[in-house]
């Protein structure tokens, strides 16, 4: 890390400057019989030890009373250090230059929000990986390439090398794990899968892995069929689904008790989802749902009815899998109409054909689910610009727009 202006690496030499002005100033001044050139020093700091009180003059000499009865060219010589050390202190404030990692990352990223290519957005990205390979938004450049080259572009081969040639000039265990974890569905669409539990447990033994991370983890875990890998870090992020540990991960944030508590049933949910997903894929059926019904009294719901959480697609997928249809139908639904629709619209077709023989109908059957589970808005009264109160429930019968500003 590039130190402060008034790092001690910088200030250093500017208090040994100090040091040799007073020493060659006490020569000048020729001080008192009996009295040290060394103790000179004691001019420099005597306004601060006479504010603070901190100490007391010793063999009955007074610093502050020979500073001033002394000569006037001693006063001169001392009003012109502090000038000099004044000035100096402010051109290393002012002169230091900005950390080029930083001004280029100021600089991308506001390009990045100026831009709506995302070809773009991604050369952006790369060309500062290029030239700062190992910063701490290497986690956020890899994942901006990998999202817009790979994912949106369809071009993976190209963010494997990217980020293969960037975490080859990258130390930092965090750096290489956001990087590495970026990389991985590149990896396994070129047919070169990097190894997800080496990946993890290179972090692991720099320091130990936190709730995202392990997290991360049994998410790309579970996106290749990486089973046993899903369950064991959805156990180890279990120990992180409590209210004190939520707080502990959060130390400086001002979070409600209710917040609190509502973010770590979430986590607690999560874990448990991926995990009896991994249960089920391993053919332990009857722990694998035991953990989904263990999860679905503490899951939480959107507005709308789609879950927060991968617990009911989950769940409606194990469904399907076993033939119990209209069971996953139901678990599905709110999700393919309202939520994750493209995790959850498969399985709920593939449900549909399976209980009418063919996918005939189905956009017509969704539309008529739409209705169903939808959702009549409750009242709510705001005021518009002038002050004036408007009531939803005042524009029934009329089509009404709704503009929600969210200060930045």
């Amino acid at each position: 890390m590039e130190p402060s202006p008034l790092s001690p690496s910088r200030t250093a030499p500017l208090f040994a400057f100090v040091f040799v002005f007073v020493f060659i100033a006490q020569l000048i001044e020729r001080p008192p019989p009996g009295q040290l050139y060394g103790f000179g020093f004691f001019h420099l700091i005597t306004p601060i030890r006479v504010y603070c009180a901190s100490a007391q003059p010793s063999q009955g000499f007074s610093p502050l009373a020979h500073y001033q009865k002394g000569g006037s060219m001693m006063r001169r010589t001392l009003t012109a250090l502090v000038i000099v050390a004044v000035g100096i202190g402010i051109g290393c404030a002012k002169g230091e230059p900005d950390d080029p990692a930083e001004t280029a990352y100021k600089a991308m990223r506001a390009e990045y929000s100026a831009t709506d290519d995302e070809a773009k957005k991604a050369e952006l990205a790369e060309q500062y990986l290029a030239e700062f390979p190992d910063t701490s938004h290497s986690g956020f450049m890899a994942a901006v390439v990998a999202y817009y080259r790979g994912e949106r572009l369809g071009h993976q081969q190209q963010v494997f090398d990217v980020l293969s040639t960037a975490l080859d000039q990258i130390e930092d265990p965090e750096a290489r794990f956001e990087v590495s974890m970026a990389m991985v569905p590149a990896s396994y669409e070129i047919g070169q899968p990097l190894d997800v539990a080496a990946v993890a447990g290179a972090l692991a033994a720099e320091r130990a892995l936190g709730f995202d991370e392990h997290y991360r983890v049994m998410d790309a875990a579970e996106q290749h069929q990486l089973w046993l890998l899903a369950e064991h870090h959805a156990d180890a992020a279990l120990a992180f689904a409590t209210e004190e540990a939520y707080r502990a991960d959060y130390p400086d944030r001002d979070f409600t008790d209710d917040q609190v508590a509502l973010r770590a049933r979430l986590r607690k949910v999560e874990a448990l989802a991926y995990k009896g997903w991994a249960l089920c894929n391993q053919g332990r059926d009857e722990e694998c749902f035991s953990v989904f019904e263990e999860a679905d009294p503490l899951n939480q719901s959107s507005y709308a009815g789609s879950s927060d959480t991968p617990l009911d697609r989950f769940w409606g997928q194990a469904l399907v899998d076993r033939g119990a249809y209209e069971q996953a139908i139901e678990l599905l639904i709110p999700d393919a109409l309202l939520g994750d629709r493209s995790n959850a619209l498969p399985p709920l077709k593939e449900a549909y054909v399976a209980l009418n023989g063919d996918d005939q109908g189905f956009e017509d059957y969704l539309w008529s689910e739409r209705q169903r589970i939808a959702r009549t808005l409750d009242d709510f009264t705001l005021p518009d610009y002038d002050g004036t109160q408007h009531s939803l429930s005042g524009g029934n019968g009329n089509v009404m727009l709704l503009a929600f500003w969210f200060p930045t």
